[in-house]
């Protein structure tokens, strides 16, 4: 929508009288005025806290099962580029919530979600990456989305990502790093990841576990952020 300009329009005896308009005002001799950079900040967190506001009634509608309301609410913030509206978009096309199951649509929008960073849209790539969904059945490449969203501390790729490297038959067979995600996370609260960690430790040589102990410590000590929000 555009953003109403205070205007002046000229009578024809010279007086200015002020108006409002979506752009400018229609008549002819047409002023404009620039709004102040306070009123755009003003005009710019509204939108924002509007934006938050229409995601967080579709992610409501989203989780009780409405699904046609939280498709109304998401498609146009997800249109006009909001991550999280566009993960959310992913998520009921990857599973027919509300419509029809299309993986294709589905991997769209997880796309557009996953460039602009968002964790959880990565976490679904690489998901449909590995199961075959949309994509070649792949675990390397499945491995390398969980990777961009395990960093980010998503405890669900990093457990993922720690099967994949666990697996003995997988290209990427790494008993080092399986055991470092699965610490990781678990010291991030994932209830699966402990039961994995301990089952893992005890196949392990001794000099891999303490590397694998080395490394998990290291990453947690360069993300103690994420430690705190647990």
């Amino acid at each position: 929508m555009p953003i109403a300009l205070l205007t002046t329009e000229r009578d024809d005896d010279g007086v200015g009288t002020q108006c409002f308009r979506a752009a400018r005002c229609p008549e002819r001799h047409t002023m404009n005025f620039a709004l102040p950079s306070t009123a755009l900040l003003v005009i710019g967190v509204f939108a924002v806290s509007v934006s938050s506001a229409d995601y967080d009634a579709g992610l409501a509608a989203f989780e009780s099962g409405h699904y046609e309301n939280a498709l109304d609410a998401w498609q146009p913030l997800a249109e006009g580029g909001d991550k999280r509206a566009q993960w959310g978009l992913g998520m009921m096309y990857s599973n027919g919530f509300g419509v029809e199951m299309n993986d294709a649509e589905a991997l769209k929008w997880f796309e557009l979600s996953a460039t602009q960073g968002f964790a959880d849209a990565q976490y679904r790539i690489g998901v449909m990456q590995q199961n075959g969904w949309g994509l070649p059945m792949d675990d390397v490449a499945a491995a390398d989305w969980f990777e961009k969203a395990a960093e980010q501390g998503h405890t669900e790729a990093q457990v993922a990502l720690g099967q994949i490297y666990a697996a003995e038959y997988a290209p990427i067979y790494d008993p080092v790093k399986a055991y470092k995600w699965f610490a990781i996370a678990t010291a991030l609260g994932d209830i699966d990841a402990h039961s994995k960690r301990d089952e893992h430790a005890a196949r392990m040589e001794a000099g891999d576990l303490e590397q694998a102990k080395a490394l998990a410590s290291e990453w947690l000590d360069r993300n103690k952020a994420l430690q705190a929000q647990q």
